[in-house]
């Protein structure tokens, strides 16, 4: 009798022990990151997703005249085909209304000397106006990463920061503006 009861218990804890195993996320569904970074030219489909965005350009911005460090706030309405600009450096600041098809400045406000690229009045058109999110590995879960952002404006490369989410299929936002969609891959161990 005592070995009927050794054979029954041991059944029962298989039973238990495979059940438990199959409870515990046997899924086998992948986990999908970005498989690259994501480039885009800024248009005025997608500008937006970099307003409350700062870049700095450490080297000046050629088509600004600027050769020492050089930021670019950009501000306004994620939701505007038009933001606005705050271009510093060395201690001078001009403001005024960035629009696409390329990047075009039109400057409103400037202490810079009036007769430079950036001074009251003075339209400033840069090409290329491409922008570069780090997003390979960010798992396609719709969760916000803190990412580096890359722009180039001309000959010259900026960076900042952005958040960015990326859904699962395949649509990256940069705060909560549309940027691009990206292909996904499977990978293992969750993501980065």
């Amino acid at each position: 009798m005592k070995s009927v009861k050794f054979i029954w218990a041991s059944v029962l804890s298989s039973v238990v022990l495979v059940a438990g195993l199959a409870a515990c996320g046997g899924s086998s569904d992948p986990v999908l990151v970005a498989s690259s970074d994501v480039t885009a030219s800024l248009t005025a489909s997608n500008g937006g997703a970099l307003v409350d965005t700062t870049l700095s350009f450490p080297n000046g911005v050629a088509d600004f005249g600027t050769t020492s460090t050089t930021t670019l706030s950009i501000g306004g309405s994620a939701t505007s085909s038009t933001q606005t600009a705050t271009i510093s450096s060395g201690g001078k600041t001009a403001t005024g209304d960035m629009g696409y098809g390329s990047c075009v400045f039109i400057i409103k406000t400037s202490d810079f000397a009036p007769d430079s690229a950036l001074g009251t009045g003075k339209k400033v058109t840069v090409t290329p106006c491409e922008v570069t999110v780090t997003t390979k590995g960010i798992v396609a879960n719709g969760g916000q990463a803190l990412t580096k952002v890359n722009m180039t404006l001309g000959s010259t490369e900026g960076t900042g920061q952005v958040r960015v989410n990326i859904t699962a299929d395949g649509a990256v936002k940069v705060g909560s503006s549309s940027f691009a969609n990206i292909i996904l891959i499977p990978t293992t161990g969750g993501g980065s």
